[in-house]
């Protein structure tokens, strides 16, 4: 009967009570990197969710028969988040484990990053004693202190990529048994590089693991796909066990199957016989919403502050044209007080109430035939006086000339019996501020 329970319990405390310390979990490993290291959370944008179903012979003796479900993805930038159920049967013992992880990616160029991250893992182990038949209270392998029943596995790792190259390297595994004994996995690591051409992957990739209590284990292996839809791998283990994979995609799930099959020298030459079922489905990037709806806000944040920016220079613009409106207006204001009050005086003046003369009795003018360069006229003398005192700065000096069929005072600078020269002076006038003269002709 101790031989009948012991092979089980064996297989149980190598496949069972450390779940990390055991090659099967990484089966589909090229398929998704999560199940090599807890660094490769950090990896795909995308929520990825991982089902398998394992189920292993060894000398007859079903093992390691279960399921793993594994769920990951990014919450931001260089951040991933993950968890993983695990339950399986060996026998008569049984292991259920929990598991969250957690991992950040840098980006060291272009092409290189590196990824760091931890897991952390809650077993639970139980001993089904009513199975076994004729079983003795006294039996340490069954009623004994054999194995820890809940334990806790850390576990932390790192992924270098660059290019097409992977390596991941993880760092010592203890979990803790019953008493001092502890099961653990002093180290392991992955290499992978993919040559791509056109639609093909072909990947060689190595595997190894030093276990305490089982030694060395590597597995090299040939991946190749296409399209991202056809993918099969084929390993060769340090067991002389030979592993074959397939997967096939549609959509967003991915369905695949492996076999291995072979001698296994840890196990004293038993035949190996095991199957894997593996489906897995891409839940796409499910922060899209919220990033776009970030992505949004800070485009309509920008666009508020650029129009706030302009707004605010069309308002210091408006505030410069109107200080320069109004300094032109006070200046004008200013000029037209000026003239008033000039003609104001004028007007208190006696000369400014002569009634005007006729043409024949104006002593400055002897209306001759020709061409007249005019730039005013008035109605009365005192008017042509107030015109004559402000413009007697420019320089000109102006001549009057009454028009007794109109009865107007016209101010002339002078007379041309040629309209060429009348209209170069006229052209002159009103460059020089004149901008209302005109020219009249006397036969």
């Amino acid at each position: 009967m101790k031989y009948k329970v012991l092979l089980p319990l064996l297989l149980l405390l190598v496949n069972s009570t450390g779940q990390a310390q055991t090659v099967q979990d990484y089966f589909f490993k090229s398929w998704d990197l999560s199940y090599v290291t807890p660094a490769a959370v950090a990896y795909d944008t995308s929520m990825v969710g991982n089902l398998t179903y394992s189920q292993d012979m060894v000398g007859g003796v079903q093992t390691n028969v279960g399921g793993q479900l594994q769920l990951h993805t990014n919450v931001g930038t260089g951040h991933g988040v993950g968890i993983n159920i695990q339950s399986s049967r060996s026998g008569i013992l049984s292991g259920n484990s929990v598991g969250a992880n957690y991992a950040y990616r840098i980006r060291l160029s272009e092409n290189q990053s590196l990824s760091a991250g931890v897991k952390f893992i809650y077993f639970k182990n139980s001993l089904n004693r009513a199975s076994v038949e004729h079983s003795n209270v006294d039996d340490p392998m069954l009623y004994g202190d054999l194995f820890q029943q809940n334990s806790i596995l850390v576990s932390t790792g790192f992924l270098y990529e660059w290019k097409q190259l992977r390596l991941a390297i993880n760092a010592p595994e203890t979990l803790p048994l019953e008493g001092t004994r502890y099961a653990r996995r002093n180290y392991s690591m992955y290499m992978g590089y993919s040559f791509v051409k056109n639609d093909w992957q072909v990947r060689p990739n190595f595997y190894f693991e030093n276990l305490e209590a089982l030694g060395n284990w590597y597995e090299t292996g040939l991946y190749a796909s296409y399209k991202d839809r056809l993918a099969m791998e084929v390993g060769f283990t340090s067991e002389n066990a030979l592993r074959a994979k397939a997967t096939v995609a549609y959509n967003s799930f991915t369905v695949g199957y492996g076999y291995n099959a072979g001698k296994t020298a840890k196990e004293g030459y038993e035949n190996q016989m095991g199957h894997r079922l593996y489906v897995g489905y891409n839940f796409g990037d499910v922060f899209a919403k919220s990033k776009r709806r970030k992505a949004q806000e800070l485009e309509e944040r920008e666009q508020l502050e650029m129009i706030l920016k302009e707004k605010t220079q069309l308002l210091d613009n408006y505030k410069d044209l109107l200080k320069q409106t109004e300094d032109k207006l006070e200046q004008t204001q200013k000029t037209h007080t000026d003239t008033l009050q000039a003609l104001l005086k004028l007007r208190k003046e006696p000369a400014t109430t002569v009634e005007p003369p006729m043409l024949d009795e104006t002593p400055s003018v002897s209306a001759s035939a020709g061409y007249y360069v005019a730039i005013a006229s008035f109605d009365t003398m005192w008017r042509v006086n107030a015109f004559m005192q402000q413009y007697d700065t420019l320089g000109l000096s102006p001549k009057v000339m009454y028009i007794s069929e109109i009865k107007k005072y016209r101010v002339y600078v002078d007379s041309f019996t040629r309209l060429r020269e009348a209209l170069k002076t006229r052209n002159h006038m009103r460059k020089a501020g004149f901008r209302d003269s005109w020219i009249f002709e006397i036969k």
